[in-house]
């Protein structure tokens, strides 16, 4: 495995299941649980449908992921998440 972590912007999404997994890997980081507040899989979905990501990459592994759209033009609302696992 590469030691040399890349940024990747894209506004691709890295596959649903992808992100599905890395909210996984970090749900127990959060007090209480990501996954007691959201579905991981609704959300990763709605990520993997709406969302720009910068990625960052630690050869094949997803090691860190910054998601962010804008749901709501007229209220100028949107979604920005940050989540890192390193």
């Amino acid at each position: 495995m590469s030691n040399r972590i890349e940024i990747i912007t894209s506004k691709e999404s890295p596959g649903c299941e992808c992100v599905r997994n890395f909210l996984s890997e970090i749900d127990d980081d959060f007090k209480p649980s990501l996954s007691s507040k959201v579905s991981l899989e609704t959300y990763a979905g709605k990520l993997n449908s709406n969302a720009t990501f910068i990625l960052a990459m630690l050869g094949e592994e997803l090691i860190g992921m910054t998601a962010f759209y804008a749901n709501d033009l007229l209220k100028k609302r949107g979604l920005f998440a940050n989540y890192w696992y390193y």
